[in-house]
């Protein structure tokens, strides 16, 4: 059985009004020493039949037809475990 984690996040340039508005909230508790954030998604998936590449594979094929759009988002896939 193999886990895997997918990590969905914005493409470079992109606006991410999400993030903006989390910094702007932390420089209001006081982590101001923060100057950027990128905000995004995580998905852990479990595929019983399948072992490492053959489940990071099928956790690329979810990712591309469901998780992420392609058009804003960038994502990438590991083994958990």
């Amino acid at each position: 059985m193999a886990k895997v984690v997918v990590i969905v996040t914005v493409k470079e340039g992109i606006l991410d009004p999400q993030a903006k508005a989390i910094l702007h909230a932390m420089e209001g508790l006081d982590f101001k020493d923060c100057d950027s954030l990128i905000s995004g998604k995580y998905f852990e998936l479990n595929f019983p039949g399948l072992e490492g590449d053959a489940a990071i594979e099928k956790g690329s094929e979810a990712a591309k037809k469901i998780l992420v759009n392609s058009n804003i988002e960038t994502f990438k896939v590991e083994l958990k475990g």
